[in-house]
């Protein structure tokens, strides 16, 4: 059983997106205005990396993807 806040726990993902009330498929213009924002939030932070720093980046976190630290 993996859930969203497990994975924002592990790092495999950046952020957890908040369905509207009752869930996405309730209110999808909704959801989608929200998914629109969180992407702009990030591509815009993403876009001041250079194509160098941004492969960098990436290649440590999917390298630290399963190392646990045995707690």
């Amino acid at each position: 059983k993996l859930t969203a806040k497990d994975l924002l726990g592990m790092r495999v993902i950046d952020e957890v997106i908040a369905e509207p009330a009752g869930g996405a498929h309730r209110d999808p213009k909704r959801a989608a205005e929200q998914l629109g924002r969180v992407l702009r939030k990030h591509l815009s932070a993403l876009s001041s990396l250079s194509p160098q720093k941004l492969v960098e980046d990436r290649y440590k976190k999917f390298r630290a993807l399963g190392v646990f630290s045995g707690k």
